[in-house]
């Protein structure tokens, strides 16, 4: 392979790789195996005339800098990307800010990440009482305890968001602030170690809205309370003390000789922030005793927490599902983070929460088909055994966000005879349409893993350019926003949506349709393929992705679609009996294919 010149940008602590700057191609690349000319420090030719006047800010590029960046962007820009110590002291410009996830950006966006700009609005009596709350919270699960800060250690940063949590009509339902660790300083093997916790499939999800439409089964929803704040970190971790937040006159505080010693009038004045400013060098710091958020083992230790109960109250978890629990036949628990739902008996059910009570705080809602579940809206027709999913209110925050809600509908999402592969024409995006392009395609994923498959082919190849988009690209990203314009109430039908009972309507039936494009990405030769899966009549499982090998015919090709099918196949069958479902009623899978080659080859 040809080596290629590059400038050392920074590292990616978790996968041991570096961060690199292309001089060639001019994009940012990450690599294992790199050679460094150690006394070569920055690249002449990218130099503003190879100098940089004293004082004068540059980008990695030796472009100089005429706009300064806050503090708070700074910080956005240092969490993504690591420098070494040579870059540290110069500004960082024309690299593209954090790219803020769907639900954040779309859904649950703070209003403030300041505590200063939370006090200086007109909510300042409604934040203050809900910080407040928030600090209670902590203390009452003994989230932390106050310790004098040892030698040779650091503490994470902090900071409070606020947030206005809407109901659907827009009105304000609670204000809501959140203490949040800065994560992005840890280091791994030191503060944490292991960070990944499953969380249950939307296919999962609508599975069991399927079987619960067609059953008339109960189901609830309900949400725990300060989640994060169960887990119990096996890593010792110091973090310094949140703006508002001061120890009382009697709170215990351990010091640096481990005795425990009670805060005085004299104590709390010399550690406030004024003194410490001032030089001293004893700081008061919370050692976490549990997990919080942003933290990078937080979930990981939640989910342990919640496993862990579940088990010792005789729940079992699913094993083709890890977010999936069920006690018997009685009841089956589906939880996505800390937001669960329950389906089963109305005995199952308090059983459930019960149980789950005597560990963690709920917030009780109400029955499934009345309110909000991952952003999914559900409308539960109990007469004729249905449940709706729509997805219309976030589609509308989509179009609202990219300007798009007033914009002339269309009948397809893309043009049939499009071609996706890029071309020596196409204008690539400067940094602010990149960002909003990666947004939007987020955004878009979103909205067809929950209740959209109509937008699975268009979306997997649009994001396929995900980190080099162009305009041409754009336009294809808008004309998707168009399609959904004019099929926002869409509506996914669960449960009983087959008037004849036949063999595939029935209980437990599975059936699938399969199919592959061959060779429709004209650079690499690529084939794409994809999948819906029915159960009972109902849609609910669906892929559309690039296959990973080049194939040698369209019967290749469909084979191999068939293969990635029958995969989901097996998957389904072993959910549902994994869920009780009688395995006398649980038939085996029929998976449809239009390529006779392929049919006889299987």
């Amino acid at each position: 392979m040809k080596t290629r010149e590059c400038i050392l940008v920074g590292f990616y602590d978790t996968e041991n790789l570096y961060q690199l700057w292309d001089i060639e191609a001019k994009e940012l690349i990450k690599r294992r195996d790199v050679i460094f000319h150690k006394h070569i420090i920055g690249h002449p030719s990218l130099a503003r005339n190879n100098e940089v006047a004293p004082g004068e800010k540059v980008n990695i590029l030796g472009q100089q800098v005429q706009q300064k960046r806050t503090e708070e962007e700074a910080e956005e820009l240092e969490n993504l990307y690591p420098v070494i110590e040579i870059l540290k002291d110069k500004e960082w410009v024309g690299i593209p800010e954090r790219v803020l996830s769907m639900q954040e950006e779309l859904v649950q966006k703070p209003v403030l990440k300041s505590f200063e700009k939370a006090m200086s609005g007109g909510d300042g009596e409604q934040w203050l009482e809900t910080i407040k709350l928030e600090h209670d919270s902590l203390k009452r699960n003994s989230v932390y305890k106050w310790v004098v800060l040892p030698k040779g250690k650091k503490e994470l940063p902090c900071k409070w968001l606020f947030n206005i949590q809407r109901k659907l009509d827009r009105s304000v339902d609670r204000y809501k602030a959140r203490i949040v660790a800065g994560g992005h300083r840890q280091k791994e093997g030191i503060d944490f170690k292991e960070t990944f916790a499953p969380v249950a499939k939307f296919a999962s999800l609508r599975l069991l809205l399927t079987i619960v439409a067609l059953e008339n089964l109960e189901g609830e929803q309900a949400d725990i309370v300060t989640a994060f704040l169960y887990g119990e970190l096996d890593k010792v971790v110091y973090m310094k003390v949140p703006d508002s937040v001061t120890p009382e006159i009697g709170d215990k505080y351990v010091d640096t000789d481990d005795s425990v010693r009670k805060f005085t009038k004299e104590d709390i004045r010399k550690f406030t922030e004024e003194d410490r400013s001032n030089g001293m060098a004893v700081k008061i710091v919370w050692l976490l005793c549990k997990s919080l958020y942003r933290l990078k083992q937080a979930l990981r230790c939640f989910y342990r927490k919640l496993d862990r109960m579940l088990v010792e109250k005789r729940y079992t978890r699913v094993v083709c599902d890890y977010g999936v629990w069920i006690c018997k036949e009685e009841v089956v628990l589906i939880v996505y983070v800390d937001d669960m739902q329950m389906f089963g008996t109305h005995v199952g059910i308090n059983k459930l929460i019960a149980a789950l009570e005597t560990v963690f705080i709920l917030k009780r809602l109400e029955a499934t088909g009345d309110e909000l579940f991952l952003g999914l809206r559900m409308e539960r027709d109990r007469l004729n055994r249905r449940i709706a999913l729509t997805q219309a209110h976030y589609a509308m925050q989509v179009l609202l966000r990219f300007g798009m809600d007033a914009c002339a509908e269309v009948l397809t999402p893309m043009d049939q005879k499009e071609d996706c592969t890029i071309r020596k024409e196409d204008i690539p995006l400067n940094e602010e349409g990149r960002r909003l392009y990666q947004v939007a395609i987020e955004s878009l994923i979103y909205l067809m893993l929950g209740t959209r498959p109509d937008l699975s082919y268009s979306v997997n190849k649009l994001a396929q350019y995900y980190t080099n988009p162009t305009e041409r690209y754009w336009k294809g990203i808008k004309r998707i926003l168009r399609f959904i314009k004019g099929t926002i109430n869409t509506t996914l039908q669960l449960g009983n949506v087959i008037r004849d009972q036949d063999e595939k309507g029935l209980r437990g039936a599975i059936c699938s349709y399969f199919d592959a494009i061959y060779m429709d990405d004209k650079k690499d030769r690529h084939s794409t393929m994809g999948y819906a899966f029915f159960c009972a009549g109902s849609l609910v499982s669906w892929s559309s992705k690039k296959q990973q090998t080049i194939m040698l015919s369209t019967t290749e090709a469909e084979y191999l679609a068939g293969t990635e099918a029958s995969k989901e196949a097996i998957w389904i069958q072993q959910f549902l009996q994994a869920i009780r479902i009688q395995s006398a009623n649980v038939y085996s899978a029929k998976l449809y294919s239009d390529n006779q080659g392929a049919n006889v080859l299987a």
